[in-house]
């Protein structure tokens, strides 16, 4: 993603309370979809999961990779949980 290029991405910073992970507690990655009366029809059709990421890139749908984006840029989370939380296309 070379907009992303120059962005500060924080690093996590652990301590006994964290167990040393720069985090407590959890926090959620979303993708929903909305169901209209098209995705509603790509699901009963059987849609697999790389033609369904398509459609949603097309419909300007936020991916899960977008939101866990998001929430590293704004510090909520760090680049190693992303990694090992989700799989980037």
């Amino acid at each position: 993603m070379p907009e992303l290029a120059g962005k500060t991405i924080y690093e996590a910073n652990g301590c006994l309370y964290c167990a040393n992970r720069g985090y407590s507690g959890r926090l959620a990655l979303f993708e929903m979809i909305p169901i209209t009366q098209e995705w509603a029809q790509k699901v009963a059709a059987g849609i697999d999961e790389v033609d369904a990421i398509e459609s949603m890139k097309k419909d300007m749908i936020k991916l899960l990779t977008d939101d866990a984006i998001e929430k590293l840029l704004e510090g909520k989370t760090s680049y190693q949980d992303i990694i090992t939380a989700i799989t980037v296309w």
